[in-house]
């Protein structure tokens, strides 16, 4: 990602100077100057839309994300752990699936 942002190798305006190679005056000369700014921007794009997102989920408040633990016992679960220790203790049989 770092090196989508920076561009490639070579930031985006650099000219070869006297002292460069011959690969990279080439290079300067195939790639367009404005490609490496395009290849920049979804990067950046990409690490704002992140940074929106963390900053709007740590102003959440508390109550948001969390219930208040409930004192009354769900009569569900007391039907459920009651089925479950008859089917162990083998009183109720397993229904045959092939029958």
């Amino acid at each position: 990602m770092f090196l989508g942002l920076m561009g490639g190798p070579d930031p985006a305006g650099s000219t070869p100077g006297p002292d460069s190679t011959p690969l990279e005056r080439l290079y300067y000369d195939l790639v367009r100057q404005w490609h490496p700014i395009v290849i920049a921007l979804p990067g950046l794009a990409f690490l704002v839309a992140g940074s929106a997102a963390a900053i709007l989920l740590l102003r959440s408040p508390v109550p948001d994300l969390y219930r208040p633990e409930s004192r009354q016992q769900d009569p569900r679960w007391a039907a459920f752990a009651q089925a479950q220790q008859r089917r162990i203790d083998g009183e109720v049989s397993r229904p045959n699936p092939l029958a």
